[in-house]
Protein backbone atom coordinates (compact mmCIF):
# COMPACT_ATOMS: atom_id res chain seq x y z
CA UNK A 1 0.00 0.00 0.00
CA UNK A 2 1.28 3.25 -0.69
CA UNK A 3 2.64 5.50 2.11
CA UNK A 4 -0.02 8.41 1.74
CA UNK A 5 -2.90 5.72 1.35
CA UNK A 6 -1.36 4.14 4.65
CA UNK A 7 -1.43 8.09 6.35
CA UNK A 8 -5.27 8.97 5.28
CA UNK A 9 -6.31 5.16 6.66
CA UNK A 10 -4.66 5.86 9.60
CA UNK A 11 -5.68 9.50 10.40
CA UNK A 12 -9.41 8.13 9.26
CA UNK A 13 -9.02 4.99 11.76
CA UNK A 14 -7.89 6.96 14.30
CA UNK A 15 -10.99 9.79 14.15
CA UNK A 16 -13.50 7.22 13.75
CA UNK A 17 -12.45 5.34 17.17
CA UNK A 18 -12.27 9.07 19.27
CA UNK A 19 -15.62 9.29 20.94
CA UNK A 20 -15.44 13.04 20.75
CA UNK A 21 -15.88 12.74 17.01
CA UNK A 22 -18.36 9.52 16.79
CA UNK A 23 -21.34 12.01 15.68
CA UNK A 24 -19.10 13.05 12.60
CA UNK A 25 -19.33 11.56 9.13
CA UNK A 26 -15.58 10.36 8.13
CA UNK A 27 -15.38 10.75 4.46
CA UNK A 28 -11.97 10.77 1.86
CA UNK A 29 -11.59 14.54 0.30
CA UNK A 30 -14.98 15.64 -1.00
CA UNK A 31 -16.08 18.54 -3.54
CA UNK A 32 -16.88 21.80 -2.10
CA UNK A 33 -20.54 21.38 -2.04
CA UNK A 34 -21.39 18.88 0.71
CA UNK A 35 -25.14 18.71 1.83
CA UNK A 36 -26.05 19.98 5.32
CA UNK A 37 -27.60 16.66 6.02
CA UNK A 38 -24.44 15.43 6.15
CA UNK A 39 -23.22 17.51 8.86
CA UNK A 40 -21.32 16.85 10.91
CA UNK A 41 -18.52 15.47 8.51
CA UNK A 42 -14.77 15.44 8.31
CA UNK A 43 -12.73 15.10 5.19
CA UNK A 44 -9.32 13.58 4.86
CA UNK A 45 -6.64 14.16 1.91
CA UNK A 46 -3.58 14.57 1.21
CA UNK A 47 -4.05 16.91 -1.94
CA UNK A 48 0.64 17.73 -2.16
CA UNK A 49 4.13 16.98 -1.97
CA UNK A 50 7.78 17.71 -2.39
CA UNK A 51 10.39 15.73 -2.91
CA UNK A 52 14.02 16.55 -1.91
CA UNK A 53 17.02 14.40 -3.13
CA UNK A 54 19.20 13.90 -0.44
CA UNK A 55 21.82 11.46 -1.63
CA UNK A 56 21.18 9.26 -4.73
CA UNK A 57 18.23 6.74 -4.26
CA UNK A 58 17.08 8.47 -1.08
CA UNK A 59 14.99 11.62 -0.99
CA UNK A 60 12.72 13.67 1.90
CA UNK A 61 9.36 13.52 1.16
CA UNK A 62 7.32 16.36 2.64
CA UNK A 63 3.66 15.61 2.41
CA UNK A 64 0.89 18.26 2.93
CA UNK A 65 -2.18 16.88 5.10
CA UNK A 66 -5.41 18.17 5.19
CA UNK A 67 -8.23 17.71 7.58
CA UNK A 68 -11.52 19.77 7.09
CA UNK A 69 -14.07 19.61 9.16
CA UNK A 70 -17.82 21.47 8.43
CA UNK A 71 -20.45 21.94 11.37
CA UNK A 72 -23.15 23.90 12.17
CA UNK A 73 -23.49 26.29 14.93
CA UNK A 74 -24.92 29.15 16.86
CA UNK A 75 -23.20 32.12 18.73
CA UNK A 76 -20.52 29.66 19.87
CA UNK A 77 -19.59 27.73 16.86
CA UNK A 78 -16.21 29.28 17.06
CA UNK A 79 -15.81 27.61 20.34
CA UNK A 80 -16.53 24.76 19.11
CA UNK A 81 -14.48 24.92 15.94
CA UNK A 82 -11.61 25.58 18.57
CA UNK A 83 -12.30 22.24 20.60
CA UNK A 84 -12.37 20.55 17.28
CA UNK A 85 -9.26 21.43 16.30
CA UNK A 86 -7.60 20.38 19.63
CA UNK A 87 -9.09 17.01 19.30
CA UNK A 88 -8.04 17.09 15.37
CA UNK A 89 -4.50 17.84 15.84
CA UNK A 90 -3.90 15.20 19.05
CA UNK A 91 -5.85 12.60 16.46
CA UNK A 92 -3.69 13.28 13.83
CA UNK A 93 0.00 13.77 15.14
CA UNK A 94 -0.66 10.98 17.36
CA UNK A 95 -1.63 8.60 14.58
CA UNK A 96 1.17 9.37 12.07
CA UNK A 97 4.43 10.72 14.07
CA UNK A 98 7.22 8.41 14.94
CA UNK A 99 10.79 8.39 15.35
CA UNK A 100 11.22 8.33 11.35
CA UNK A 101 7.92 10.67 10.60
CA UNK A 102 7.60 13.90 11.54
CA UNK A 103 4.23 15.60 11.78
CA UNK A 104 3.36 19.17 12.49
CA UNK A 105 0.65 21.58 12.26
CA UNK A 106 1.31 24.13 9.66
CA UNK A 107 -2.14 26.20 10.00
CA UNK A 108 -5.59 26.46 10.90
CA UNK A 109 -8.42 28.38 8.99
CA UNK A 110 -11.81 28.73 10.45
CA UNK A 111 -14.54 30.90 8.01
CA UNK A 112 -18.05 30.99 9.00
CA UNK A 113 -20.81 31.57 7.21
CA UNK A 114 -24.60 32.39 7.77
CA UNK A 115 -26.32 34.11 10.42
CA UNK A 116 -26.26 34.30 13.92
CA UNK A 117 -28.54 31.63 13.87
CA UNK A 118 -28.02 29.54 10.73
CA UNK A 119 -24.30 29.19 10.93
CA UNK A 120 -21.94 26.34 9.71
CA UNK A 121 -17.89 26.36 10.33
CA UNK A 122 -15.30 24.97 8.22
CA UNK A 123 -12.18 23.91 10.03
CA UNK A 124 -9.48 23.77 7.52
CA UNK A 125 -6.12 21.81 9.19
CA UNK A 126 -3.19 21.81 7.33
CA UNK A 127 -0.28 19.42 8.26
CA UNK A 128 3.15 18.91 7.20
CA UNK A 129 4.62 15.24 6.79
CA UNK A 130 7.95 14.88 6.36
CA UNK A 131 10.10 11.38 5.77
CA UNK A 132 13.14 9.92 4.19
CA UNK A 133 11.96 6.82 1.32
CA UNK A 134 14.15 5.32 -0.52
CA UNK A 135 13.24 6.52 -4.17
CA UNK A 136 11.46 3.83 -6.95
CA UNK A 137 14.15 2.37 -8.84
Amino acid sequence: MNYRKEMRAAVCTAIKADEALADFTVKPAWSQNVDRSEYPIIGVATPRETKDLIAHGVSERTTTLQIAAKIEGGDTLEDALDALSEVIERLVIGAIQTSEIECELRETEMPIDGSAGDREGLLLMTFSVARTLNDPI
